[in-house]
């Protein structure tokens, strides 16, 4: 049974040059693509969480705050260190 499908597939193949090719090329640019996208996708992941531990934002208040204020507690509630 495999060898007579075997034998049609091939039979079918070389009669369809330009489909079997075309199909096959179909295949071989839709696998690049997405391992394009998957190493993207890695990469971008690994350069944000990079980005994030490099990055260092400064807070200058006015004099008016004082440290009990409650927009700034909820700030520092966010803040690593002071």
């Amino acid at each position: 049974m495999l060898t007579r499908i075997a034998k049609y597939s091939a039979k079918n193949i070389l009669r369809n040059k330009f489909l079997s090719l075309s199909s096959i090329l179909v295949l071989t640019l839709l696998m690049f693509f997405i391992n394009i996208l998957v190493i993207l996708h890695d990469v971008s992941i690994k350069l944000i969480s990079s980005i994030n531990s490099k990055l260092t934002i400064s807070l200058y208040l006015e004099d008016g705050y004082d440290r009990n204020s409650v927009e700034i507690i909820d700030l520092i509630n966010d803040i690593k260190y002071i």
